[in-house]
């Protein structure tokens, strides 16, 4: 729920100049209205989905939980566009990510945004729950 309300809060700020406050943040319009949230948000809500459904990171299966729940007024960058239209047509989800980012992750921050799920999920098991966090990163 944390990372939700702090996607909301700061969605209307997303790609904004960095400022400092010191007054308390309140929900304000943004592209979907008050208190939506972005695509981060939507990942995130699907591999929470994804591991309901297999207990596990399952790379195929995450894959398509991110294209059925894709929404692309979400705000999703370019990058991640590109890797689901991959996705979609069919291009395995190693082979669409090494084509869109050769190997080398996006560099973004998308991956610390959704991880939430997996450390909820496998917080009984630290070593279980650092591998997946590995897997779930790639």
């Amino acid at each position: 729920m944390g990372t939700f309300v702090g996607d909301a809060v700061g969605m209307p700020f997303e790609g904004a100049e960095p400022v400092v406050s010191t007054v308390a943040l309140e929900m304000r319009e943004a592209r979907l209205g008050a208190g939506t949230y972005t695509d981060d948000t939507q990942m995130m809500i699907a591999l929470a989905e994804s591991l309901i459904e297999h207990d596990t990171i399952r790379p195929a299966a995450l894959a398509r939980a991110f294209c059925d729940a894709y929404d692309p007024a979400r705000g999703y960058g370019r990058g991640t566009r590109r890797v689901i239209s991959l996705l979609q047509a069919g291009v395995d989800v190693q082979a669409a990510a090494r084509q869109v980012f050769d190997g080398q992750g996006s560099r973004g921050n998308g991956a610390a945004m959704r991880v939430a799920p997996i450390a909820v999920r496998f917080a009984a098991d630290p070593g279980r729950c650092a591998a997946k966090r590995r897997r779930a990163r790639r």
